[in-house]
């Protein structure tokens, strides 16, 4: 149910490759009105103190496709937007440790 109330639909997710030597982490979901929604994230070090992400996602929702791309174009953005904001935020603030 979303948000309690409004019925929903089962969404199964399958890890596929989990490469800690690659850092890649992939992943086969699919449910309801989205079957295909294939995710990969690789981390790629780049210099001493950085990083470089990336997400690759295959979907696949029939007529939903280019709605749920959008979502998806707009959610990945979003959340790469708050891991910024984060690391920023841990860069201002070292641990104690």
């Amino acid at each position: 149910m979303f948000f309690g109330y409004i019925p929903a639909w089962k969404h199964t997710l399958t890890f596929t490759r989990i490469d800690d030597e690659q850092r890649i982490l992939a992943t086969e979901e699919g449910g309801g009105l989205v079957p295909v929604w294939n995710h990969v994230i690789q981390v790629a070090p780049d210099g001493s103190k950085a990083c470089t992400y990336s997400d690759e996602v295959n979907i696949k929702a029939g007529i939903f496709t280019i709605v749920v791309w959008l979502y998806a174009h707009i959610f990945y953005r979003y959340r790469q937007h708050r891991w910024r904001t984060l690391l920023r935020e841990i860069a201002h603030h070292p641990s104690d440790s």
